[in-house]
C-alpha cells in the first residue's frame, strides 16, 4: 500500500482548517472523497479540492478505493457513522468527543472491533509538539515526581459564527465540559500514566437557555496521586486566555506559544518547544502507521471512552454539587 486512500465525513470548521489539510499534504495518505449534508459547502470543497463529494456519506463508504474515513461530523451523529464504516471496513478516525453517552462509545468500539478496523479518536494534544516535548521533559525527570497539572482554556464560543452557533455548540455538543475539556481529561491520563479516582466540577451557566454551563471549573485526583486542575470557558469573547503549568517535586514547566519556562526557585530556563500547527498531519501520519503497519493507533476508541468517562462525572458533579468517584 502505497498511499492510505481517504474519505473525509463532514466538512465543516475542523475538517476544513485540520482533517483535510492534513490529509492532502501528508506524503503517506491520499485524499479521494468527502461527503457532508450541506451541499453549498461541499460544492466549494469540490472545487477547492478536485475530488468526488457525496451528500449522502453512505455513498462514501460504498466506494472500493475508500480505505478509512475521517469522521468530522457533529457528535451525536459519531456511532451511527462509526458503525456503518466499520461494518464496510473502513478504518475510522473519529473527532472527539467519541460520543455523548458510555453505551454508545461501547458499541463503537466493540463494532470497531468485531470488524478488525483501526478506530482512533482525534485527541490532538497527542500530536501536538509542545504537548510532547513538554511530557518529554517531565518523563526526563526535568522537574522531578509530576504532581500536578494545571491546564487554563478561556475563550469565546460565538468567535464560531454567532450567537446561534453557540448554543448549537452548548446545548448538542455537549459544552465546553464534554465538547473541549475532554482534551484536557485525556491529557492527564496520558501525562500521568494513570486513571481518574475522583472529580469535582464547579461552574456557571453565562445564559439563561443553554443546556450544558459553559464555564467550568474542574479539580481532578488521579489514582496515583497526581492532582489536576481544569478551567474552560466560552464565554471570554475574542481575547481568550490558554495556559498549561505541569509542577513536579523539583520545579514547574509553564507551556508558552512556541517556548517553555523551566522554573527551580530562582532559575528560569527557556526551551523552545515548537509549536501546534501541523498536529493535524501528525496526527494522521500516526493513524496510517497504524494501519500500515497493522497496530494500535495511539489513542484508541478506549482512551476515547475514558475521556468521555471523566467529562461525565464532572457534568454529573457540577449538576448534583457533589464529589464524583471513578
Amino acid at each position: 500500500m502505497d498511499k492510505v486512500r481517504f474519505g473525509v465525513i463532514g466538512c465543516g470548521t475542523v475538517a476544513g482548517y485540520g482533517h483535510i489539510p492534513a490529509v492532502v499534504n501528508s506524503e503517506k495518505a491520499e485524499l479521494v472523497a468527502l461527503a457532508d449534508v450541506n451541499a453549498k459547502r461541499l460544492g466549494e470543497m469540490r472545487e477547492k479540492y478536485g475530488v468526488d463529494t457525496y451528500t449522502e456519506y453512505i455513498d462514501l463508504l460504498k466506494r472500493n478505493d475508500v480505505d478509512a474515513v475521517i469522521v468530522a461530523t457533529p457528535t451525536f451523529t459519531h456511532c451511527k457513522i462509526v458503525s456503518d464504516a466499520a461494518k464496510m471496513k473502513k478504518h475510522i478516525l473519529c473527532e472527539k468527543p467519541i460520543s455523548l453517552s458510555l453505551e454508545e462509545a461501547d458499541e463503537m468500539i466493540k463494532v470497531t472491533r468485531e470488524n478488525n478496523v483501526k478506530f482512533m479518536i482525534g485527541f490532538t494534544k497527542r500530536s501536538s509538539k509542545r504537548y510532547i516535548k513538554i511530557k518529554e521533559l517531565v518523563n526526563s525527570g526535568e522537574i522531578g515526581e509530576l504532581r500536578f497539572i494545571k491546564q487554563i482554556s478561556n475563550w469565546g464560543g460565538p468567535i464560531w459564527g454567532g450567537e446561534e452557533r453557540y448554543l448549537w455548540m452548548i446545548n448538542r455538543g455537549g459544552g465546553p465540559l464534554i465538547d473541549a475539556a475532554i482534551h484536557d481529561f485525556d491529557l492527564l491520563r496520558w501525562y500521568s500514566g494513570s486513571e481518574v479516582s475522583s472529580v469535582y466540577t464547579t461552574g456557571y451557566y453565562s445564559k439563561k437557555n443553554i443546556v450544558y454551563p459553559d464555564n467550568v471549573f474542574v479539580l481532578v485526583n488521579m489514582r496515583n496521586g497526581i492532582a489536576g486542575y481544569i478551567e474552560h470557558s466560552w464565554a471570554y469573547g475574542k481575547k481568550g486566555i490558554t495556559e498549561f503549568h505541569v509542577v513536579g517535586t523539583e520545579g514547574v514547566i509553564i507551556m508558552g506559544d512556541k517556548e517553555a519556562e523551566v522554573v527551580k526557585g530562582d532559575e528560569v530556563r527557556r526551551i523552545v518547544i515548537g509549536d501546534d500547527e501541523d498536529r493535524f498531519l501528525v496526527q494522521v501520519n500516526n493513524f496510517v502507521e497504524s494501519i500500515v503497519e497493522d497496530k494500535e493507533p495511539p489513542v484508541t476508541g478506549v482512551d476515547g471512552k475514558k475521556a468521555l468517562e471523566i467529562a461525565l462525572a464532572a457534568l454529573e458533579s457540577f449538576r448534583n454539587k457533589k464529589v464524583m468517584f471513578l
